[in-house]
């Protein structure tokens, strides 16, 4: 009752199950054998001493009430206290005396109950003041729910202002999903560290919504918060359920709605078959015996898992252990899909298959909200897509207005008969033929153009080079609008640029500062 408190209350320290466990043992093992064996050691040498043996019997008690705080103290120390209590009242018994004591009684165990009870209760509510989700429940008993303002942020762009006004204004209010200026800060010793500013959008049923970002940009957080895993800092999201009741995100697990999530990272356990997967979460999702085989059946041969229903997953290639976190996903037939990169690691043809169960579900009616680095899967399965850098939308949108407005031009890849010919030849006539051109990438022989206007469009760009072809030592060239690859290429290089400015502006700050202290010291 003492220990587990404390331990749950310290689990939140470590990420790693093996670590936490090592440690716990480690723990107590060193306090019980260090607290033990010092106390024992004065208690033997009280017994045994001749000279002052009061005072090491004052600091043995000393010592054991001092000691009372630790639970594994208390266990040692009272099994240790009965075997004594035991073995006295045994030997006096055989001269007649009756030594028998109360084992409950302040002499024997009883101020090491009270003490481990009073810390089971302490460490129990402490549990209960840290927990965050109760803490929100309370918060918002007392106080009532945060009101998000519904002013734009400033320098947002204007789509995402507009999406975020009509989703504020109730115009979303038919949409299945609906995200209101979520947002999450982490607070890291003396920093906030802002993982997702201020979200909003609306996802239809019927919807494949796109969530481009790079490495970092709080696509994984906002999944999280989807989830119910972490709880936003501020602002909302909430589910329309059957009735048409919106229901936060957060109290979907007790409404009964159901939301599928397959992780970035495979929730799969070694030891189980993927049938076993199945039948183990088909179970925990309320699946009845009843109906579960077939269920599973049916979920084995959509995924085309059939061939490793008996095989363990630690056997699994990366491609299939995908296919099986896309399968659990499904289970229940969600109302919401969040799928977190499903089809990294898969061959071509399994990808394609992945893509067309998503689309299936994209017309039964079910919103899927989809992060992806590649850019031909969001084209083939999303109708509407956001990309999202440093925690907040930079664009939204449709595929092609998304390439209407930040893709503007065409793109001009071009190889080099030989990798030494010269590039800046070519850089200089393309720049002569058609201003504003620029180099954007250049790799041994191959070199890329972005050409920003072309009065004459393709057929001209196609006309100048084929003309100039033998003279620029081109072996072959091709023509293209913007792709999306490109756009977000453009927007990552802007987020890096905005990064490199602001480190150069602090150091600056902080130069500027020093003269300023050398100036007041002169």
């Amino acid at each position: 009752f003492s220990t587990f408190p404390w331990m749950y209350l310290l689990s939140g320290v470590f990420r790693d199950g093996e670590i936490a466990f090592i440690s716990y043992v480690c723990i107590n093992l060193f306090i019980s054998v260090n607290t033990i064996m010092s106390t024992s050691i004065l208690y033997f040498l009280g017994q045994i001493a001749r000279r002052n043996p009061e005072l090491i019997q004052e600091i043995f008690r000393k010592l054991c009430n001092a000691f009372l705080i630790f639970p594994q103290f208390n266990f040692g120390n009272g099994m240790m206290v009965l075997a004594r209590t035991n073995i006295e009242v045994q030997i006096l018994s055989g001269y007649g005396i009756d030594a028998y004591k109360n084992p409950f009684s302040t002499d024997g165990l009883g101020w090491m109950f009270v003490s481990s009870f009073i810390q089971g209760c302490f460490f129990f509510i402490l549990r209960l003041v840290l927990n965050k989700s109760l803490m929100r429940k309370v918060r918002h008993l007392i106080l009532g729910r945060k009101t998000v303002p519904q002013v734009a942020p400033e320098q947002e762009d204007e789509d995402v202002s507009t999406e975020h006004l009509r989703v504020a204004s109730g115009a979303a209010g038919s949409d299945l999903l609906q995200i209101n200026q979520l947002t999450k800060v982490y607070q890291h010793l003396n920093k906030k560290v802002h993982a997702v500013k201020r979200l909003s959008v609306g996802i239809p049923a019927g919807e494949c919504f796109g969530l481009l970002g790079v490495n970092g940009a709080g696509k994984t957080t906002t999944f999280k918060m989807l989830t119910g895993d972490v709880s936003p800092t501020d602002g909302s999201a909430r589910i329309m359920d059957g009735d048409g009741r919106l229901v936060d995100i957060m109290d979907c697990r007790y409404k009964g709605i159901n939301i599928g999530y397959c992780p970035q990272v495979d929730a799969l356990d070694d030891l189980l078959t993927g049938e076993e997967h199945l039948y183990f979460y088909g179970r925990i999702r309320g699946i009845s015996k009843r109906e579960i085989s077939g269920v599973v059946n049916y979920l084995l041969k959509r995924l085309e898992l059939n061939y490793y229903r008996n095989i363990v997953t630690d056997g699994y290639s990366c491609g299939t252990r995908r296919k099986l976190s896309t399968a659990l996903a499904l289970i229940g037939h969600p109302q919401i899909l969040l799928l977190d990169e499903p089809s990294s690691g898969m061959d071509p043809r399994t990808k394609r298959h992945l893509w067309k169960i998503i689309s299936e579900e994209v017309r039964g009616k079910c919103a899927v909200v989809l992060t992806s680095h590649s850019m031909e899967e969001c084209e083939a399965l999303c109708s509407r897509l956001a990309i999202m850098v440093k925690g907040h939308f930079q664009c939204l949108g449709s595929l092609q207005h998304i390439k209407n407005r930040f893709g503007t031009g065409f793109t001009v890849k071009m190889y080099l008969a030989e990798p030494t010919c010269d590039a800046e030849a070519i850089t200089t006539f393309m720049q002569h033929r058609f201003p504003s051109t620029y180099l954007k990438d250049q790799h041994s022989a191959m070199v890329e153009y972005h050409v920003p206007n072309a009065p004459g469009g393709v057929a001209d760009i196609f006309n100048q080079l084929e003309t100039n072809k033998n003279a620029l030592c081109i072996k072959h060239f091709s023509v293209s609008q913007t792709t999306l690859d490109e756009v977000f290429i453009n927007f990552a290089m802007e987020n890096i640029g905005t990064d490199t400015e602001s480190s150069h502006s602090e150091e600056d700050g902080d130069d500027d500062g020093l003269d300023s202290i050398k100036a007041v010291q002169t």
